[in-house]
């Protein structure tokens, strides 16, 4: 179960820094927002 769940997380984590990679991409308008993003991303992986 653990190793699920753990599975689960990776693969929740990896579509959420697509995503955030893809709005970084189109639109550079909203570096103040991708940037608060990238830093809760940082302390929930850490």
């Amino acid at each position: 179960m653990k190793s699920k769940d753990r599975k689960i997380i990776i693969g929740i984590v990896l579509i959420v820094l697509i995503v955030f990679a893809g709005i970084k991409i189109i639109g550079f308008q909203y570096s103040g927002i991708d940037k608060k993003a990238i830093l809760t991303i940082k302390n929930i992986t850490e």
